[in-house]
C-alpha cells in the first residue's frame, strides 16, 4: 500500500524534526494499513523512548520490528543497549533463544558488548 509507505515516510520526517505527536499519528496510520514495515515499528519505539512513557511498550515495538527484520542493526543495537543498561541478562538470553535467527548480528553484538559471557549462551560454539 503506497499510502502506508507515504505515511511512514512523513512520520519519520516529523520524528527527525522533533514533532513526536504528529510523527506518532502518521506512524500509527502507517502500521494500521501496512503492519509489516519494520522501520515504522522501530520509529514508534524511538518515540516511546523519547517520551519515556512505557518501558514494556518500547520493548514490544522493538521486538515487533526485529521479528519483521532480524538483520536491522539499529533495532538490534537498541535491544542490546536496553538489556545491557537494565542488567537484564536473562531477558537478553531469552530473547535470543526465542529468535528464529540465533546466529545473526544480535548474537554478535551482544557478545561484543559483553552483555553475557560466551559460556552462558546455550547455542554458542567456538
Amino acid at each position: 500500500d503506497s499510502s502506508a509507505i507515504f505515511a511512514a515516510k512523513i512520520g519519520k520526517l516529523y520524528l527527525l524534526k522533533g514533532n513526536l505527536k504528529v510523527s506518532e499519528a502518521w506512524l500509527r496510520n502507517a502500521t494500521a494499513r501496512l503492519p509489516n514495515l519494520s522501520r515504522t515499528w522501530y520509529n514508534l519505539a524511538l518515540i516511546d523512548r523519547k517520551t519515556q512513557r512505557n518501558d514494556s511498550l518500547y520493548i514490544s515495538y522493538l521486538r515487533k520490528s526485529y521479528r519483521l527484520d532480524p538483520n536491522f542493526s539499529a533495532v538490534i543495537d537498541s535491544l542490546n543497549t536496553h538489556y545491557h543498561g537494565k542488567k537484564m541478562r536473562k531477558n537478553a538470553i531469552s530473547f535470543i533463544n526465542e529468535s528464529p535467527y540465533k546466529k545473526n548480528a544480535l548474537f554478535e553484538l551482544a557478545r561484543h558488548k559483553h552483555i553475557f559471557p560466551n559460556h552462558h549462551i546455550p547455542f554458542y560454539a567456538n
